[in-house]
């Protein structure tokens, strides 16, 4: 026992496990760091020749510097002076702690405490004001009562769906099997229940259609081709400008005429020369000096709420925090082909909410 610990002692003071004292902001400690993680944590076959990467992990902006210091070592000899030993990734904790701030970004407002039904009123009335400080201050609380407050979710949506008043009624809308002849029948009449239930209560088909088309188009290389003559394009404008130039009797009629986006939602020039734009300048006075947009009627302040707010709000609260639970399930699984699924999904989320470094 004594010959361990001496052991373990030597082998303490030769590699240690503490805190490096170097700022991971200036970029020669942070060279050092890496080089030092590369020296002492990668396993290498010989001298200066590294075996397969060993994952470096942290937030987005470790991963972004960490990937700035490799290059700037791309002039190296070897691999191991290339810091190719290390492959900067973004950990899975850090990417679920940005998608619950975006969370508590959409549904959480101290304001919103007087209305019952929303997530301020129910901390709340749950007693759970540690929450309130949002995941950034305090995640394993908001965590938790966003797990707990979607789960309490799904069973009143599924209580609805089902024709049930209370949780000790029986389903009305559809009849239960008194009797099984396998689990494998018990479990695939669950799963065909909670897809009918996910299809008409809590996804919109037509949504979720959009969503996969934006997906596929993530993971697409091919660029924009022309509806014409097929010439490729790596954006979408520039396929309309080459459209409008070359192919001017091209009728296209991919959304009203009426809506300021296209289908691919880009902006339409104001001026109604034909080009579109990716953000809504739209250049109105800059390419077209001539152009003087219509007077439109100032909007008028309502106090009357739309109809139908509260559900609006927690169905798609109910929307995002399911899939919020898948991705824990799937990091909690180990599934990793799952887990892809759901990134891609997070990246349209995140992109939409101003989150750059994940997008």
């Amino acid at each position: 026992m004594a010959q361990k610990l001496q052991i373990c002692h030597v082998l303490f003071f030769l590699c240690p496990l503490d805190v490096e004292m170097r700022n991971s902001n200036i970029s020669g400690q942070m060279a050092q760091l890496m080089i030092k993680n590369q020296t002492k944590y990668v396993p290498s076959l010989k001298s200066h020749n590294t075996s397969p990467d060993i994952f470096f992990d942290g937030d987005a902006l470790t991963e972004e510097r960490s990937r700035n210091i490799q290059w700037g070592f791309k002039d190296g000899d070897d691999p191991f002076d290339r810091l190719e030993g290390l492959d900067p990734v973004d950990a899975d904790w850090h990417a679920k702690a940005k998608l619950y701030q975006v969370t508590g970004k959409i549904v959480f407002s101290n304001e919103s405490a007087p209305e019952v039904g929303t997530s301020c009123a129910s901390m709340n009335r749950t007693g759970k004001t540690n929450a309130k400080k949002g995941p950034k201050e305090d995640y394993n609380a908001f965590k938790e009562f966003h797990d707990r407050e979607i789960e309490g979710h799904v069973l009143a949506s599924f209580m609805k769906y089902s024709g049930m008043s209370s949780m000790e009624d029986k389903p009305s809308n559809f009849q239960v099997p008194g009797c099984w002849e396998s689990d494998i029948d018990k479990r695939s009449f669950l799963h065909k229940r909670c897809r009918k239930y996910s299809e008409e209560s809590v996804f919109n088909t037509e949504e979720v259609s959009d969503l996969t088309s934006q997906i596929h188009r993530l993971t697409s290389t091919e660029g924009y081709p022309c509806r014409n003559c097929g010439q490729t394009f790596t954006f979408h404008s520039g396929r309309v400008r080459h459209e409008r130039d070359s192919h001017p009797d091209l009728l296209i009629l991919d959304s009203r005429p009426d809506d300021d986006r296209d289908s691919e939602g880009y902006f339409r020039c104001r001026a109604g020369c034909g080009l579109v734009y990716k953000r809504d300048t739209r250049k109105g006075k800059t390419k077209h000096p001539q152009y003087s947009p219509p007077d439109l009627p100032l909007p008028t302040e309502s106090t009357e709420k739309p109809k139908g707010f509260k559900y609006n709000y927690n169905h798609a609260k109910l929307c995002f925090g399911l899939i919020m639970l898948d991705i824990n399930d799937a990091i909690k699984e180990g599934d990793g082909e799952r887990l892809m699924r759901l990134y891609k999904v997070a990246l349209l989320i995140c992109k939409c909410y101003g989150c750059i470094k994940h997008a």
